[in-house]
């Protein structure tokens, strides 16, 4: 006997199920303007299907799969009637009768949350709809329990079929998924830093000690946070601060090495896992700029300040948060960027800072930040995916690699710019979501034609399997899967690629039509150049 929550989360069903080993699925179908609704609901406890009781505290996992949005109970987000749409980014910002479910479904949820976090349970979300089903009002149960979106139009997609797969892989040995439930992360310092937060799919559990820090960044006022399913994708970034002592005399006792201790402990099968990771960073008596340049890390500091935007968001408008984000970069590099006052062309980075202004610049334009044709719910995806991902993906989520590949050389990655298309090249791009394989006009010619079917052009065909392969290779080794695309100019999913790259070339750029390479972008955003034509002029006036 297994007790079911319906759609809603407002009204149970009590149904016998017939299981293969541990897994079980509740059909619960729901007419929707005509449409065939069909919700699965899964739980996963480490002794099996239990009876019917209260929750025990135990690590569980409930699935939910959806194909319509919620339309009755406290949980609602749009009533039935034709006349009234589902909410949109202008609704909610503008507070129009079309978002009035906003907040009182987002409070049901976070309510939801509270009662999931403390009993060890964990919400994953597969959705296959053509429109919006109220993720954006789910988010808390989804983000603080360290649960999973995926998500397709249809549930026969490859890249969701494989997702689905992997979500459910098992430990070669043992046979227990490999995931942890009931995780906890705490984090001890000595007394010359404190932990200011955490930015990621977790909630904090209030917990205090000498070590937790006066200033929050992210989930702060305390040392202690929870997530009730954690996998090998899931990350949290962590922010210190600096802190003096009380009785630290002198310089010496201020500049001792930093200890930090990262104690992690989960639930997998029926035995319980403690990981240990300690890590030592050396003080100074007084601050050595260059030398601190050196070790500056883009790829993670790039991922850190993006969190830091996305977890902003929740509580301020885009415009302040981009106005941040442009302020830190300019107090960055003029801290460590070489340059004579009033002079911009003199400026100049250290090597390890000669990304960063790039990957900002994408960042100000990726769909984690900007809104713009992108519903609420897709906007809750991708930033939910961002605060989960480990550094890697995080950063093609803000710059995607672009490799092109050419006939009369090897393949090699190329700047994300306008001028990388070439008619007789393929590119591909990898966004993290989608990979995909573009074939410039020359080829798509070519293939359009069926010369690479024929025996004399085998050349061709060996030419258009080199990066077929490597996007297959790609999709085969990401979790979630990741949509694997072949397109050309004409094809309507070539906007994706032109969304991402660098408009050195538009409409407004390119007055004698022709004389420049590469493909023109139709778009009214800055491009890098002109970004950082304004970044060196703003952080060259800085004292």
């Amino acid at each position: 006997l297994v007790f079911c929550w319906s759609d809603c989360f407002y009204s149970y069903v009590k149904l016998y199920i017939v299981s293969l080993s541990y897994v079980c699925f509740c059909i619960h179908i729901n007419t929707f303007f005509g449409v065939i609704c069909v919700f699965f609901f899964f739980f996963q406890a480490e002794d099996g299907i239990r009876d019917a009781q209260e929750s025990r505290g135990l690590g569980d996992v409930y699935k939910r799969q959806l194909s319509g949005v919620c339309t009755e109970g406290p949980g609602k987000v749009v009533d039935t009637s034709k006349v009234t749409l589902i909410r949109h980014q202008a609704d909610i910002r503008d507070g129009t009768s079309a978002a009035s479910y906003v907040k009182t479904s987002t409070a049901f949820y976070e309510k939801i949350m509270g009662s999931m976090v403390s009993n060890g349970h964990s919400l994953n979300v597969f959705v296959a709809c053509l429109d919006q089903i109220g993720l954006a009002e789910m988010k808390p149960c989804i983000q603080c329990s360290g649960g999973m979106i995926l998500s397709s139009e249809v549930w026969a997609a490859p890249h969701f079929r494989e997702s689905f797969i992997k979500f459910f892989k098992r430990n070669e040995h043992t046979g227990n998924l490999e995931m942890g439930l009931n995780a906890t992360l705490d984090v001890i310092t000595s007394p010359t830093w404190k932990v200011s937060g955490v930015i990621g799919p977790c909630v904090g559990t209030g917990k205090t000690s000498t070590s937790v820090s006066d200033v929050e960044t992210g989930l702060g006022g305390t040392c202690q946070w929870t997530a009730s399913m954690i996998d090998h994708s899931t990350t949290f970034a962590v922010y210190f601060e600096t802190h003096q002592p009380q009785g630290a005399a002198n310089a010496s006792q201020q500049s001792a090495d930093r200890i930090v201790q990262f104690i992690t402990t989960y639930e997998q099968g029926t035995e319980m896992k403690v990981r240990v990771c300690t890590v030592k960073h050396q003080g100074q008596e007084k601050t050595n700029f260059p030398a601190l340049a050196t070790q500056f890390d883009q790829l993670t500091s790039t991922v850190l300040l993006a969190r830091l935007c996305v977890h902003k968001t929740e509580t301020m408008s885009l415009f302040d948060v981009l106005r941040w984000l442009d302020r830190s970069v300019i107090r960055l590099v003029a801290r460590f960027g070489t340059y004579q006052k009033d002079q911009p062309n003199s400026l100049t980075l250290p090597p390890t800072f000669s990304l960063f202004p790039a990957f900002v610049y994408h960042l100000r334009r990726s769909a984690c930040l900007q809104i713009f044709n992108s519903s609420p719910d897709e906007t809750t995806i991708l930033r939910l995916m961002l605060l989960k991902a480990n550094c890697e993906d995080a950063v093609l989520m803000v710059q995607p690699a672009l490799y092109s590949y050419s006939m009369d050389g090897p393949p090699c990655a190329v700047p994300l710019d306008s001028s990388a298309v070439d008619p007789s090249k393929i590119l591909l791009m990898d966004t993290f979501y989608d990979v995909l394989v573009y074939h410039g006009d020359v080829i798509h010619s070519w293939v359009e034609q069926n010369y690479h079917l024929q025996p004399e052009y085998a050349h061709l065909a060996e030419f258009l399997q080199i990066p077929k392969a490597h996007a297959d290779a790609l999709v085969a080794n990401r979790y979630p899967t990741p949509r694997l695309l072949v397109v050309n100019k004409k094809d309507g999913n070539v906007r994706i690629m032109h969304n991402r790259l660098n408009p050195s070339r538009t409409h407004n750029t390119d007055a004698d039509r022709g004389t420049q390479g590469g493909e023109l972008i139709l778009t009214d955003d800055v491009s890098l150049s002109m970004f950082m034509d304004h970044l060196k002029k703003l952080a060259v006036q800085q004292q």
